[in-house]
């Protein structure tokens, strides 16, 4: 006689993977956590909450893939004041004043009301899967890969399935400084709920801990979980002849690629090749950028530079692959781990990088890369791509095999992922 062996289940949140748009994935990095959770899962459901689409990368068998994205429409709009009933508001409200010493105004409201409708919306679509799960016979497990109103949606949904909940907190979705209300709603509520809660840096984890006023005796429930790369290529090795730079950014304010650019017109003693990987979203940021770059850059006859624009994960890995770049730049106001500067240093390319968020956990000055302080002038990032260009050729190479070798113990996917399928499962 057989064995009852209990099924598991994972619906598994993400912002677009694997869905593309224009044929580019936007975070196809996470594509190593779910093949392991896939391994480890009867069945895996995918939720991107992401809009624009055109297609989507291939996936395991046992993985299904479903795109809800939870509009706001206007009608939601008119009738939100409905959460006025609801005891989420209001306690959300009090613990704003009460933690975070905020002042309530209208901006306050309008996120706490828009959050609790999207994560309505959310919680109403997973309750629609459920309806098809015996759980008395499957194990179901809601991983959030970002903390957004679907972190709230699956919290919430605790006290009426016996589901398990795990979410991630990154950047975006942590700071409150990355948003103009200088505030994100219900984190406190979701990490209270959740299961576990996984940080991608400790400094991330001790600024939750601080804002959120989480007492020592629940700290453990945060749980230090880095991302990572996946990388089989071989190691790159840096151009003697002239200095290669690359940057990789998203063309907003935060990442100041117009800092770069201030920077390398101040450079004329030697060559440099600038490539920039990304563009500007749709918002018309990049006319200006590249304007920029005409002016200051345009007759410089030992500047190279080229807006590559967007590229697949893919494409990046053969620009560091065939390139021979000898650092990636990166000068944002604030950050996470940035997934690009994870994929430099796994081909060896040190990084020059501002000391922001949890960056510091992965560029060791002067071993991998240089530390920048935040606050920072054209000239300061001048000097130090000079400094790199003033190195031994012997010193470069050391440093290309530090970033190599830091990758490989701190930011591989595969390893990260292990630690992160031991946790929920």
């Amino acid at each position: 006689m057989n064995e009852f062996r209990r099924k598991n289940k994972c619906f598994f949140f993400t912002l677009f993977y694997p869905y593309t748009h224009q044929g580019v994935s936007y975070d196809s990095y996470i594509y190593s956590e779910v093949e392991k959770i896939s391994k480890k899962f009867d069945a895996v459901q995918i939720i991107a909450m992401g809009r624009e689409q055109d297609g989507h990368s291939v996936v395991s068998s046992n993985v299904s893939v479903a795109n809800f994205s939870a509009p706001v429409t206007l009608f939601d709009k008119f009738f939100c004041a409905r959460f006025f009933l609801s005891a989420l508001f209001w306690n959300e409200l009090e613990k704003f004043k009460k933690h975070y010493s905020g002042k309530i105004n209208f901006s306050i409201i309008k996120a706490v009301l828009l959050f609790l409708v999207k994560a309505d919306k959310y919680k109403s679509y997973l309750e629609s899967q459920f309806s098809t799960i015996d759980f008395k016979e499957t194990d179901v497990v809601i991983y959030n890969y970002w903390t957004f109103e679907n972190s709230l949606a699956s919290t919430l949904l605790k006290k009426n399935y016996p589901v398990k909940v795990y979410t991630r907190m990154h950047s975006l979705d942590l700071y409150f400084d990355r948003v103009p209300e200088n505030y994100l709603p219900f984190r406190k509520l979701v990490y209270d709920l959740c299961d576990a809660v996984f940080f991608v840096s400790e400094q991330g984890k001790n600024y939750f801990n601080r804002v959120h006023q989480i007492e020592k005796q629940n700290q453990h429930k945060g749980v230090l979980n880095r991302i990572g790369v996946v990388n089989n290529y071989a190691l790159n090795m840096p151009s003697f002849q002239k200095i290669v730079l690359l940057s990789n950014a998203w063309i907003q304010p935060l990442k100041r690629i117009e800092l770069i650019i201030e920077s390398l017109a101040l450079i004329d003693d030697f060559e440099i090749e600038w490539l920039h990987i990304g563009d500007d979203y749709g918002t018309g940021r990049f006319e200006a950028v590249k304007n920029l770059a005409i002016e200051l850059l345009g007759n410089k006859k030992n500047v190279y530079y080229e807006f590559v624009g967007r590229k697949s994960q893919q494409e990046v890995y053969e620009i560091l692959s065939k390139k021979k770049v000898n650092l990636f730049v990166n000068v944002s106001t604030t950050e996470g781990i940035p997934v690009s500067i994870m994929e430099a240093l796994s081909f060896g390319v040190p990084v020059i990088a501002t000391k922001v968020g949890g960056v510091p956990e992965i560029i060791e000055d002067g071993e991998n890369g240089f530390l920048l302080a935040a606050e920072i002038s054209a000239a300061d990032v001048a000097r130090k791509i000079s400094d790199y260009n003033s190195m031994s050729s012997e010193a470069k190479v050391t440093m290309a095999n530090n970033a190599r070798r830091i990758w490989n113990e701190k930011f591989n996917a595969d390893k990260n992922s292990g630690e992160l399928i031991r946790n929920i499962t």
